[in-house]
């Protein structure tokens, strides 16, 4: 029983319609040249399989049920914090780097429900006498959902107001290369905090005149490894992450303390000009 009541929550996030929170790293181990250009499109997903699934599970279905009773707070603080924080389902990806010099690159990152600026330095690198590569970066970024739309899909009977959410995130990265690049691989460690207010309503028909005060903080850490195979200017990439997220929410004067693991796996199709 516990194992289909786990399946099912995996199988209602991976159709949700929700951002998926995450940050795909997708990146070429080797830096773009100075001014060169990469675009990139794709899709990254969020699928929750561990952690305090049974009680978000829970109060899915509360707030998917019709009442005509405004709901507690402490009934609901289980699914609204995965909504807002850490966001399951899948999300678009869309991404320019320019290379800004032989040490550094800069991202600039459309996720479907936020926007991300970063950049990636380059710590280390070590080439072979065939053109291959070895290189140690790291990175960092800030994020900003775009208002009151992380939730879409995720739990029936919500609604919200004034979503507001900023973020940072930073990347270590070991990535090889073959001859030419033809293929590249990496694996990369990702820390991350949100922090996100708003307002939300619950029960009672959802109006926004009963809807309370909502405060998440969001830290979370993943793993990553991803491969990629291309020619001269073109490469497809796939990775496949695990992340651990650690969610402190507020309503009002409830609070609630949530942990959960999720696969967040991504793919992009790129291209440098």
């Amino acid at each position: 029983m516990r194992l289909a009541t786990r399946a099912t929550a995996v199988l209602a996030c991976a159709v949700s319609s929700a951002c998926a929170a995450t940050s795909p790293v997708l990146v070429e181990p080797r830096l773009q040249r100075d001014g060169e250009v990469r675009l990139q499109v794709g899709a990254a997903a969020a699928a929750p399989i561990g952690g305090d699934l049974e009680a978000v599970r829970e109060a899915r279905a509360r707030l998917s049920t019709p009442t005509t009773m405004p709901m507690e707070a402490d009934k609901a603080l289980p699914a609204v914090a995965v909504a807002y924080g850490a966001r399951p389902g899948v999300a678009p990806v869309v991404r320019a780097t320019v290379g800004l010099s032989k040490m550094v690159e800069a991202y600039l990152q459309y996720g479907g429900r936020d926007i991300a600026v970063s950049g990636r330095w380059l710590l280390a690198e070590w080439r072979s006498v065939e053109a291959g590569a070895t290189t140690i970066s790291v990175g960092a970024g800030g994020r900003a959902l775009l208002r009151g739309r992380p939730e879409d899909g995720y739990a029936g009977g919500m609604v919200s107001d004034d979503v507001r959410g900023y973020g940072v995130f930073a990347p270590l990265i070991l990535g090889w290369q073959s001859d030419a690049g033809l293929l590249i691989a990496y694996v990369a460690a990702t820390l991350g905090y949100e922090q996100i207010s708003g307002r939300v309503a619950f029960g009672g028909g959802s109006d926004m005149d009963r809807a309370r005060d909502l405060s998440i903080g969001h830290l979370s850490g993943a793993g990553t490894v991803g491969v990629g195979v291309g020619f001269r200017k073109i490469r497809v990439a796939i990775e496949l992450g695990t992340r651990r997220d650690w969610l402190d929410t507020k309503i009002d004067d409830e609070r609630a303390k949530i942990g959960l693991w999720s696969l967040t796996p991504a793919f992009s199709l790129g291209w440098t000009l």
